[in-house]
């Protein structure tokens, strides 16, 4: 029996999964749907790398004849139905909490009902094409105030850095409760459920992401283009900072088990890092004068690129560095 084959569940989660997605996304936006397949590239590619690696290390054990730790048809499910709570219940609670904390947070820095009213009408607003000059020295005013800023840094590193990334560690702590990590296999035990989830979380948001590009009145061709070149590299964070959790979470624990750091720690460069990218973006949309996000154009926006990819790159110098300690230990 291939220990890559998977229960009838699983299967059926595999096979329909995704046309169902495009399916739903087509009756809302058929232009989206076309390009809603390019979202799952990078679950494809990873779910097929975990096939080869199981298949190759069964494989391994059977000449070995010895039992193998990887318990037929149970190492590549949990990640499937990982990917899919992450793409589901993880994306909705992370949401849900963090529309909470926007709320309080809008509350207390704009005390007056008016203004708070005119913040969220302002923060929601996708285009500023028909808005009057009088409606935009509005809007710029209300950008540059501290209130805004501090709202940023909320939704920033709280809302969204911390959130997030809390959400992305339950993967790994579900890999400890399951004991997977002994020895020889907890390298990739750890990172495997971080990427599972990543994969699911940063899926959610591409398509949306795609949407917001295929909507009436978007030049689609530029703005697309434009959407999934930033998400490819948003993506590449999301899986970035999960692998950087995964290592600390593997490698911070002792001989015996315990955990030997606790969980903020491990969770808080990570957090970190996916806040100051999230506040660059915010902040290059503030300094052009609009409160919530709208994309920034010429040097801005190469401004926010370059800034946003070099959060990504000390990402990737920390993940490096983490791999590198493992091999000494």
């Amino acid at each position: 029996m291939s220990y890559t084959s998977l229960p009838l569940s699983a299967r059926l989660l595999v096979a329909l999964g995704p046309p169902a997605t495009i399916l739903a996304t087509a009756s809302v936006s058929p232009r989206a749907a076309l390009f809603t397949p390019l979202a799952f590239l990078p679950t494809a590619w990873f779910y097929k790398k975990w096939q080869q690696r199981i298949n190759n290390e069964s494989t391994k054990s059977e000449k070995e004849s010895s039992e193998s730790e990887l318990e037929p048809e149970s190492q590549l499910e949990p990640l499937v139905w990982t990917f899919a709570a992450a793409s589901t219940l993880g994306i909705t609670t992370a949401a849900a909490t963090q529309g909470a904390i926007c709320v309080l947070a809008s509350k207390l820095l704009f005390p007056s009902q008016d203004v708070r009213r005119t913040f969220w009408e302002e923060f929601r607003r996708a285009s500023i094409a028909d808005l009057t000059a009088g409606e935009l020295a509005s809007r710029t005013q209300l950008a540059s105030s501290w209130q805004n800023w501090a709202f940023n840094a909320v939704l920033a590193f709280l809302a969204a850095g911390l959130i997030e990334e809390i959400i992305k560690f339950l993967p790994v702590v579900y890999a400890r409760k399951k004991k997977a990590s002994k020895s020889k296999r907890k390298s990739n035990t750890y990172v495997d459920y971080a990427i599972a989830g990543a994969l699911g979380f940063s899926l959610a948001e591409q398509i949306g992401f795609i949407y917001v590009a295929c909507e009436p009145g978007h030049e689609t061709g530029w703005i697309l283009v434009r959407t999934l070149a930033e998400r490819a590299v948003g993506s590449l964070g999301h899986l970035l900072v999960a692998w950087l959790t995964a290592l600390r979470a593997r490698d911070q624990r002792t001989t015996d088990g315990n955990d030997s750091m606790p969980w903020w720690k491990v969770v808080g460069p990570s957090a970190l890092l996916h806040g100051m990218s999230d506040m660059i973006v915010f902040s290059a949309s503030a300094v052009a004068g609009n409160v919530g996000f709208i994309h920034p154009s010429g040097s801005l926006a190469v401004a926010m690129i370059g800034l946003a990819g070099s959060v990504w790159s000390v990402a990737g110098w920390m993940v490096r560095r983490e791999l590198q300690y493992a091999s000494t230990v």
